[in-house]
């Protein structure tokens, strides 16, 4: 599986703290470690322009705006 992933994932698998060695041997294991790893990672870009259409609702308060899904800033 390895040679088929190309150098720069296997070093991002290395990286993996949650793989065991008998871990790395597992494809099974190894996709779910990477799709774990690369799904929590948020588009910087892409929250921007998010962040960007979002708009508060009249009765909003600025807390529950700012922590909404359609708002969130932090």
């Amino acid at each position: 599986m390895c040679s088929v992933m190309g150098m720069d994932c296997v070093k991002v698998m290395n990286s993996l703290t949650t793989l065991t060695v008998e871990d790395k041997n597992d494809p099974e294991k190894i996709l779910t470690a990477l799709g774990d790893h690369f799904m929590s990672q948020k588009h910087l870009l892409f929250e921007r322009v998010k962040f960007g259409f979002a708009n508060q609702a009249e009765h909003e308060t600025i807390d529950r705006y700012v922590t909404s899904p359609a708002g969130r800033i932090l």
